[in-house]
C-alpha cells in the first residue's frame, strides 16, 4: 500500500451530497463546450502552426486553459446554486458559492444571455433569478 492510498483511506468515505453544488458544477464544466473545444485544440494550438505559421506558448496555452476552466466552473456553480422555482439574489449567491458579488453578476447575465436563467421577480430593488426549465 501506498502513502497516498493510505492517505485517501484516511480521509474515510466522500461525501457526495455534501460537495453536490461543486460536482454538478465540475459535471457541467468539463461537458461544456468551450473546455471541449480548447482541449480538442491543444496539439493544433502548440504544435502546429495556424494559418499565419504561428504557434501559441506552451505555458501561454496552459495560463489561458487554466483561466477558461475557472471562469466555465465558477459560471456553472452560479447556475448550479439556482433552482427552478425558488429565486434567488445575487447576494445570497455569492455567499453560498463564495464568489465575489460583481462574479457572480457577470456570470448570471452571461446565463441569461444564453437563456439558462430568468428574473422571477424582485424583492425591492434586488432581482431574484431562477433557473430556466431546460
Amino acid at each position: 500500500m501506498t502513502a497516498f492510498t493510505r492517505d485517501i483511506e484516511a480521509l474515510g468515505p466522500f461525501d457526495a451530497d455534501g460537495h453536490r453544488l461543486a460536482l454538478e458544477a465540475l459535471r457541467e464544466t468539463v461537458a461544456g463546450p468551450r473546455i471541449r473545444w480548447l482541449i480538442g485544440m491543444e496539439t493544433e494550438l502548440v504544435e502546429k502552426a495556424n494559418v499565419y505559421g504561428r504557434t501559441v506558448d506552451a505555458e501561454r496555452y496552459r495560463q489561458l486553459m487554466a483561466e477558461a476552466v475557472r471562469q466555465e466552473y465558477e459560471k456553472a456553480l452560479v447556475a448550479a446554486a439556482l433552482s427552478a422555482d425558488q429565486g434567488r439574489m445575487v447576494r445570497d449567491l455569492a455567499a453560498e458559492t463564495g464568489l465575489a458579488l460583481p462574479s457572480v453578476a457577470a456570470y448570471l447575465v452571461e446565463l441569461e444571455q444564453a437563456g439558462r436563467v430568468q428574473i422571477q421577480g424582485y424583492e425591492g430593488r434586488d432581482p431574484m433569478f431562477v433557473r430556466q426549465a431546460a
